[in-house]
């Protein structure tokens, strides 16, 4: 076959472009914003207080009683979980995580050295018989209780609440990551873990503005006790100073309109949904996946058996960049999952399908005749899922 198509359909990023509001609030930061800043050294380690304040006022309002000295500003989420790598884990700490999980997580943990002890999900999030027996020992719980990445499961209250408690008896710091928070329903959300935690629990809850509003501006967050945010803010101080302060400035106007954004990005998602399970279901007819009950992507399984790592090697040739199973758990129990984004324009997915269905015709040719397709020098692939 020839070389295939020239722009290759990337599924690494389930995310789409910035919100109209980013626009509207960088020109009234430009008209009417600056002065205060530019007045001053710039340099906010722990983050520009107004924002910090907004972000607590944002928890309180959740009913998490948050002050501002319990929210630490980092450059995205991804530096907030790498700054609590460091500060908890030592070479060989076992980890207590789910499985599957985002590959950004993963890497972030075993950067630190950390001994991941993996937990499957069930329809309530992480089960409740495995997080258990894998508390003893473990220095450090990660969970994503709302929209898993890649699932899309939402943990219930109740889950919430035995998580916190089992966690606190173990006395096991809980990191759950909260950024994944792309709605697609109209339906409730359970209050943060933290919120159902008992007084002597120790729960770290990490936020973004990167799927509401837009992966570039680069603004998250952590909350957690006051002492392990002040040891947290120092460990960030050496890395860069603190996050860049007009961004942080940008958040500080877009947060309290961060629930808009989330309603109009959820009836664009919810069509991609739709779209992407309308072609799917018309020209892949024997892939099955669970409907999620948010985020931004199918956690989709191949029929057969099939190897998605081989499979995603086919697909590069066709033009798709896959994210395969194995990526977000590396024990085999996912080989046959791939992640499939709905975040791409109604065109843009029926190309995607029409790409993907010429592969798995090629790719299920080759196992018929016996002859399994392996990766090969030319195909090979790295792909660094980036959320």
């Amino acid at each position: 076959m020839d070389d295939g198509p020239a722009e290759v359909i990337s599924l690494s990023v389930a995310a789409r472009g910035a919100a109209p509001e980013v626009r509207e609030a960088l020109g009234a930061l430009l008209a009417d914003g600056l002065d205060p800043l530019l007045a001053e050294s710039g340099y906010h380690p722990g983050g520009l207080p107004a924002l910090r304040a907004a972000v607590a006022d944002r928890y309180t309002a959740a009913g998490l009683r948050t002050a501002p000295e319990q929210i630490l500003v980092t450059t995205g989420a991804t530096q907030a979980l790498a700054l609590v790598a460091q500060l908890y884990l030592r070479r060989g700490s076992a980890v207590v995580v789910e499985t599957p999980s985002w590959p950004g997580c993963l890497d972030a943990l075993l950067a630190a050295g950390a001994r991941p002890r993996r937990v499957p999900l069930d329809a309530e999030g992480i089960a409740l018989p495995g997080f258990r027996a894998a508390l003893p020992g473990a220095v450090l719980a990660h969970v994503t209780p709302t929209f898993h990445n890649p699932t899309g499961v939402l943990m219930s209250a109740a889950r919430r609440e035995r998580i916190a408690v089992l966690a606190a008896r173990a006395r096991v710091p809980v990191v759950e990551d909260l950024a994944y928070d792309t709605r697609l329903w109209d339906a409730p959300e359970p209050g943060p873990v933290a919120a159902h935690a008992p007084p002597d629990a120790e729960v770290l809850s990490i936020g973004s503005l990167a799927k509401a509003v837009w992966g570039g501006l680069r603004i998250g967050w952590l909350r957690g006790p006051a002492p392990v945010v002040e040891r947290l803010a120092r460990l960030k101080a050496r890395a860069d100073l603190g996050s860049p302060l007009l961004d942080q400035a940008l958040a500080v106007r877009l947060l309290p309109r961060v629930e808009d954004m989330r309603a109009a990005r959820a009836v664009t998602l919810r069509a991609g949904l739709a779209g992407l399970e309308e072609h799917l279901a018309r020209q892949l007819p024997g892939w099955t996946w669970q409907r999620p009950d948010g985020g931004a992507a199918l956690w989709t399984r191949l029929p057969m058996g099939a190897d998605a790592a081989v499979f995603a090697q086919v697909a590069l040739r066709y033009g798709v960049e896959l994210v395969p199973g194995a990526m977000t758990d590396p024990s085999g129990a996912h080989d046959d999952r791939v992640r499939l984004p709905f975040t791409l324009p109604e065109s843009g997915l029926a190309d995607l399908v029409d790409r993907l269905s010429r592969a798995w015709t090629a790719c299920a040719g080759q196992e018929v005749s016996g002859k399994r397709p392996r990766p090969s020098r030319h195909t090979e692939q790295s792909v660094t899922c980036r959320s």
